[in-house]
């Protein structure tokens, strides 16, 4: 969790009052990596559902160039949850990550509707999902590509679909490189 001090760092951070250099000597402890002292605070504020720390613990993340695959399992673990509003920018550090180990949370936040995105009628986050989902590029998920694309949902299963369709054309995006999908209906 973070402490007081923390928080008020942060704010100056994101409000530039601070500079990032400073920020990052008063904010870190000197003997823990801050990648190593971040992940920890976010495994803990995931625990204790502190929405206002995950918020700031996350602008650290991306403010710092923090996030690497040590991350996806914390990030996995919170995607899904409904107690927070950040799973537009975690799906989408999800995607630029590229992990196989974030596929069943990706699918799960696709096909859940979130009561404070209850505006959201085009289904922005399940479309971040399946371009996540895509970019990661195995066959676990181009399965459950295809489950999406099955889904009862128009919205999301055209997503979906539209992945599975540009999935060779994509090939160059995802983390692993995989055979070009069938085709969800039997086609060619």
């Amino acid at each position: 969790m973070m402490n007081k001090k923390q928080r008020e760092l942060v704010d100056a951070l994101m409000r530039q009052t601070l500079p990032l250099d400073v920020f990052r000597r008063e904010y870190f402890a000197p003997e823990v990596e801050p990648a190593e002292q971040l992940l920890e605070q976010l495994v803990g504020a995931t625990e204790e559902k502190s929405e206002d720390d995950v918020d700031l613990l996350l602008f650290v993340g991306f403010s710092l160039e923090l996030f690497s695959p040590e991350y996806v399992p914390a990030l996995a673990r919170l995607l899904p949850q409904d107690w927070h509003h950040s799973h537009e920018d975690i799906a989408r550090l999800l995607q630029e990550l590229k992990d196989p180990r974030a596929i069943d949370a990706l699918y799960e936040t696709a096909l859940t509707t979130y009561e404070y995105r209850d505006y959201d009628e085009v289904f922005s986050l399940a479309r971040k999902c399946t371009w996540a989902l895509a970019d990661i590029g195995t066959p676990d998920a181009l399965s459950r590509l295809k489950e999406l694309a099955a889904c009862g949902n128009p919205a999301i299963e055209g997503f979906a679909r539209k992945r599975i369709d540009a999935w060779e054309k994509e090939k160059d995006r995802k983390g692993i490189n995989t055979p070009p999908p069938d085709r969800p209906d039997g086609g060619e």
